[in-house]
């Protein structure tokens, strides 16, 4: 059966410039300016991924306000822009080609002030490519394992295959399986139905889109899926380069894919190993008598690890994957395989750094440009890297069993280490990952490991370096490497970390294999470090102990709700210029890490056992023993609809991604129009420097699966999107007092919920706005570098008003004979505390006696003798309690 595949294709652009360099064969590309009005004249043409640079400039440039777009529009819509606002430059110029691709078609370079309601536009027109002169033959095989949450985002890709297009010697053999449940997405799609519960075959060559076979419903994570589907394709497709690219979920070690079956749950109960690609790509090759792939790829979240790279570098030359979550669109097809298809000579080395540009441009979602990681790797130099990280964990644990290194430091790297992943806290995961980036931490540890560690180390880090071809990072690292490991932060690795043993999972037995824990790889000796932070961490249970010198705070959590302690006890005033200020100290715990604070409440709902935590409102990192304090100025996140007198904001919930990011991590619950199934949703919000917030990305939640253990797969881009008339509900982290004890949860509340306006996203709005007066808990915590956590330390806060500003008096230091003199007015007796430091720091400074004080001339006067080392002072006003 043969039946031609018609998809309406769809282009998707980014309206964020992030410059990727890439050779060209002209030096200085062509000019095209871009002037007010509409310049008339004949469209100016390019071919696909020829250089050009648009010049934009015409537009008013007066004052500090100003608000200009400059990019490129079809039927009237930006496709890509950049914003400048504020002062601006009278000219921009932005190249296009190879860096912003765009498909054949017509376009306008466009601006447009915002302010003045002025725009300049210049027609182009973007050709298609001429036939390559090479014969060179190519076939690229993608395993298109949609059925489950990903749907749409395959149906989405399969658009850009077609943009792409092929040719006489350049086809795409695509195998495409849907969850039929999917049934709004697949409708969309133009995707005939008789296919939606179906697995196809499909060939896009030169005569387009064709279903060449339609197969019943499969488990495409069984192996053998893959292997008929490689036979079946390299028998039909007699090719000079081959590439692969796998297609669905990723889990690193934990493997790749989630079939679904159409909704019914999933049938085998485990991924697909690579350990079990790796035989069906060996059993594949041989059958047709083809020595390698050219790439070998997964389109997936997290399969760039240490882990996977065993199990593909005999073949294929180039291996291209993720470390890190893909938080947006996977890879750009529509640019790479038209390329590809342009340039059949092409050298892997030079493909991958094209493809590696391609993908920067497709991920500018606010969660891709901060933590995206996306690498290509030089197969070819894999032994080389292999004897080095064979050096490297050998060495490593001959350290360890020499008691040649301090394991607590070695803790204190692990935390610090640059982390991948997202661990999702409603599934019971803590917030810390269990992969980071091996040759950052190899690097680190260069830094304090005797030798010979030291130098295996720094030689670890410059193979790995000489591995990557390419990468894409974002700004949130690009001290990354590039190759992920499993490291969990206690040690306790799971049991199928295993190198060879057979499980029965849900009744079936399965073999388990991690090829990489093979003593030819060195992860034998990986595995044995991992039990050695493991042992550490059993002989380290204590967590950090602190307490607060503030007589009104409660260890623990309050027994009787919030309101009635208040009445009991004072509670530190908060307002926006006037913040409350609390202190606490940790008096054990050498190892303390890091602190969290959090607003609770317990008397919102009919339970009020019930203790809701309703957002972090500050976190950072200690070092160890010693005093700090936080400040809260009242605010918090919020979502509200727009200009609404009916709709009371409602809590966002969540933190911060990292102490002091602008981007914010929450959780919701949220059901679509006409929608049966509540969705559970993981937010990241990017907040300004006023305080305003986007939902940049929005994730599905982290998928689980039902096996011998509780482990999850890497959650997908949820691409429906915030729809009119739909409902988010905010998810909140709960604890709840049961028989005497504390049980967590997540949990959402029928009352507490938005229901999206008919202007959608546009009405709503995102703030760090001021809670509403009134009594709360500051829950605060600490954690040492096991996440062993201290008890709770709450505080009770009253909201109030703004109090009335004023400033704080002037200091005046000044030398008189051997003495050194600090002064301020004191207009208000006692208003004020000074405090002094050595270092300012702001955890070690400490009030001055104000026995020491003395005052003459309306001024208060501290006199001390003239130190060795620098004193800083300042003025605190004294927090007031009610």
């Amino acid at each position: 059966m043969v039946a031609r595949m018609i998809f309406s294709p769809k282009i998707f652009y980014f309206c964020i410039i992030c410059i990727f360099s890439l050779s060209s064969s002209l030096a200085d590309p062509p000019v095209v300016t871009v002037k007010e009005g509409n310049q008339q004249g004949q469209a100016i043409e390019f071919n696909q991924f020829e250089p050009f640079v648009a010049e934009y400039s015409g537009f008013g440039t007066n004052g500090n306000d100003n608000q200009l777009s400059v990019g490129i529009t079809q039927d009237n819509t930006f496709l890509w822009s950049q914003e400048y606002k504020g002062s601006i430059e009278s000219k921009y110029t932005v190249e296009y080609g190879l860096i912003r691709p765009l498909p054949p078609g017509s376009y306008k370079l466009t601006w447009y002030d915002k302010k003045r309601k002025e725009a300049g536009y210049r027609d182009i027109k973007i050709n298609e490519l001429p036939p390559p002169n090479s014969k060179t033959s190519w076939t690229v095989f993608i395993y298109g394992h949609g059925d489950s949450n990903l749907t749409l985002n395959l149906l989405e890709d399969i658009n850009e295959m077609i943009t792409a297009g092929g040719s006489d010697n350049f086809k795409i053999v695509l195998l495409a399986d849907f969850d039929s449940t999917s049934t709004e997405a697949l409708k969309d799609s133009g995707l005939p139905k008789e296919y939606w519960d179906k697995v196809v075959r499909i060939v896009i060559d030169k005569t387009g889109a064709n279903v060449v076979e339609v197969l019943p419903e499969k488990d495409l994570d069984d192996p053998k899926e893959l292997e008929e589907f490689l036979d079946w394709g390299m028998s039909n497709s007699d090719s000079d380069r081959y590439g692969l690219v796998l297609w669905d979920h990723g889990g690193q070690w934990e493997g790749f894919g989630q079939d679904t079956s159409d909704g019914k749950g999933w049938a085998r109960g485990v991924s697909m190993w690579t350990s079990d690609i790796k035989d069906v790509i060996t059993e594949s090759l041989n059958n047709n008598n083809v020595n390698k792939f050219d790439f070998i790829s997964f389109d997936t979240c997290l399969m760039g690890g240490a882990e996977q790279l065993v199990d593909f570098h005999e073949f294929c030359d180039l291996y291209i994957a993720n470390p890190e979550i893909d938080y947006g669109d996977g890879w750009d097809y529509a640019s790479t395989m038209a390329f590809l298809r342009s340039q059949p000579d092409i050298s892997m080395t030079e493909f991958a750094k094209v493809e590696a540009g391609f993908w920067n441009f497709h991920h500018q979602q606010a969660a891709d440009r901060g933590f995206k990681v996306h690498v290509s790797y030089d197969m070819n130099l894999f032994p080389a890297y292999n004897a080095k990280l064979k050096a490297f964990t050998g060495e490593l644990v001959r350290a360890v069993q020499n008691n040649a290194i301090d394991m607590s430091s070695m803790a204190k790297l692990r935390r610090e280490s640059l982390p991948y992943s997202l661990a999702s806290p409603r599934v019971g995961q803590s917030k810390i990952t269990d992969y980071i980036d091996l040759g950052n931490f190899a690097f680190e540890l260069s830094r304090i490991a005797p030798e010979p560690l030291g130098s295996v180390s720094l030689d670890l880090v410059d193979a790995i370096n000489e591995l990557i071809i390419a990468k894409s990072l974002g700004t949130e690292r690009q001290h990354a490497i590039g190759l992920s490991i499993y490291y969990p932060i206690d040690g306790k690795y799971s049991q199928l970390y295993s190198r060879d043993e057979t499980w029965t999972i849900d009744g079936k037995s399965h073999r388990i294999r991690q090829n990489f824990l093979q003593e030819s790889y060195g992860g034998d000796n990986w595995k044995k470090y991992l039990s050695a932070v493991q042992g550490l961490n059993i002989g380290d249970v204590a967590p950090p102990k602190i307490e607060t010198p503030e007589p009104t705070a409660i260890p623990g959590l309050p027994e009787e709700p919030i309101p009635e302690e208040v009445e009991d006890n004072d509670a530190i005033l908060a307002s926006t210029n006037s913040p409350a200020v609390m202190n606490f100290e940790v008096l054990e715990g050498d190892d303390a890490y890091s602190a969290r604070a959090a607003l609770v409440i317990n008397e919102t709902f009919d339970n009020q056992e019930q203790y809701i935590f309703l957002g972090e409102i500050d976190s950072g990192i200690l070092d160890g023993i010693g005093k700090y304090e936080l400040e809260w100025d009242a605010r918090m996140p919020m979502i509200s609809l727009t200009d609404s007198e009916v709709q009371d904001p409602v809590f966002l919930g969540g933190y911060a991604w990292d102490p002091g990011s602008n981007i914010h991590i929450s959780f919701a619950d949220y059901l679509a129009p006409g929608a049966e199934e509540v969705v559970p949703l993981i937010l990241f919000t990017e907040f300004d420097e006023f305080g305003y917030g986007v939902v940049d990305t929005v994730l599905e939640d982290t998928i689980d699966t039902d096996g011998l253990e509780e482990y999850a797969l890497s959650p997908r881009e949820y691409t429906r999107g915030f729809e009119p008339g739909g409902t988010i509900w905010p998810v909140y982290y709960t604890e709840t007092l049961q028989d005497g004890e504390y049980v967590s949860d997540f949990s959402s509340f029928e009352e507490v919920a938005i229901v999206i306006p008919e202007t959608g996203t546009d009405g709503l709005e995102i703030s760090d706005g001021k809670v509403a007066n009134g009594t709360y808990g500051v829950a605060v915590q600490t954690y040492d570098y096991f996440e062993n956590e201290s008890d709770l330390i709450t505080f009770l806060v009253n909201v109030t008003e703004d109090q009335p500003v004023d400033t704080l008096p002037e200091i005046k230091i000044r030398r008189e004979d051997q003495e050194m003199v600090v002064s301020w007015p004191n207009g208000t007796a006692h208003q004020y505390i000074l405090q002094v430091s050595n270092n300012m720091v702001s955890g070690e400074w400490q009030g001055v006696d104000q026995n020491e004080l003395d005052v003459a001339d309306g001024q208060f006067i501290l006199r001390h003798g003239i130190e060795d080392s620098a004193l800083f002072y300042r003025l605190v006003r004294k927090v007031p309690i009610r």
